[in-house]
């Protein structure tokens, strides 16, 4: 009954984003196990429990739907491919909730992704001020190290990056580099979910969240609050440097990375192919190994 009752709450966190108490998952449970439901039942009872749910759902069919349409309108339909592209999608659908706010902010932040799908990858911007040469990894086994078998590569001038469609791990980190703003080098570490579209001080503290159990849409929703960031702006895809450099927008303009930031980056870790070599071939690389992440 204990496992079923840890599967019930496995399947309602990732298949719906959705936190069951310990009482609802293990009333479930005990009903699955004793063959009163199946697990199908079992999972209509998730998405019924409270009528936000299904309004969760119905939220998420629309944007999806509306990022394929993107997906087509930008020319990029073909890019939407390998294991880094389909994580971002899931990764942002994921933080859509029932809210018209979160449905705006989804659609924004999809927007944003199908715009910086390329033949080389997801396109993305590291913001702390414009950070030149920093580096950037995918956390493939979730350490919060660079380590061998890790794609990385650094940002160039304008602080842009290309995470390979295929590359593995659910989180990207960036540290060092200079602040062009200041002309000093960057302390401390940078965090995102993948799927985000700039990794900033912002999607740092929403990793964080996720970090410690939070889905992304409930780690979304806190942010929204705690910080009082402007209503449906996505926290994966808001650019403040952008909205700063943009005479006309204001700090609710629910913006994306402009085009002009989404150029590939002039330098990456490798140059022979956009795709990770296996990690049997790859080789190790620490560039001054950073403290763990979490």
């Amino acid at each position: 009954a204990a496992g079923a009752e840890v599967t019930v709450k496995t399947v309602a966190m990732n298949g719906l984003g959705l936190k069951l108490s310990d009482g609802d998952a293990a009333a479930i449970a005990a009903n699955i196990t004793s063959g009163a439901m199946t697990w199908a039942d079992g999972f209509l009872v998730c998405i019924n429990l409270t009528d936000s749910y299904g309004a969760t759902l119905d939220n998420r069919a629309e944007v999806a739907h509306r990022f394929l349409a993107s997906l087509s309108s930008e020319s990029t339909s073909a890019y939407y491919q390998g294991a880094a592209a389909y994580l971002a999608a899931t990764n942002l659908l994921s933080g859509i909730g029932a809210s018209t706010a979160s449905l705006a902010s989804g659609e924004l932040g999809l927007d944003a992704l199908a715009a910086r799908l390329g033949s080389d990858g997801i396109r993305s911007t590291v913001v702390d001020g414009t950070i030149n040469g920093a580096t950037v990894f995918a956390d493939a086994d979730g350490d919060g190290v660079l380590g061998s078998g890790e794609f990385s590569t650094t940002t160039d001038t304008e602080g842009n990056f290309v995470l390979p469609a295929d590359a593995g791990g659910n989180k990207i980190i960036a540290y060092g580099g200079t602040d062009l703003m200041t002309g000093l080098p960057v302390a401390g570490m940078l965090a995102a979910p993948v799927g985000s579209t700039v990794v900033n001080p912002i999607t740092s503290v929403l990793q964080a969240i996720v970090a410690g159990g939070q889905s992304i849409a409930s780690a979304a929703a806190a942010l929204q609050t705690a910080l009082g960031l402007p209503a449906g702006i996505n926290p994966l895809s808001y650019d403040p440097v952008a909205v700063l450099a943009d005479g006309s927008a204001s700090a609710a303009t629910p913006t994306r990375a402009p085009r002009s930031r989404c150029r590939p980056p002039r330098h990456r870790s490798r140059t022979s192919s956009p795709r990770p070599l296996p990690p049997s071939t790859r080789p190790a690389v620490r560039r001054g190994s950073p403290p763990a992440m979490p």
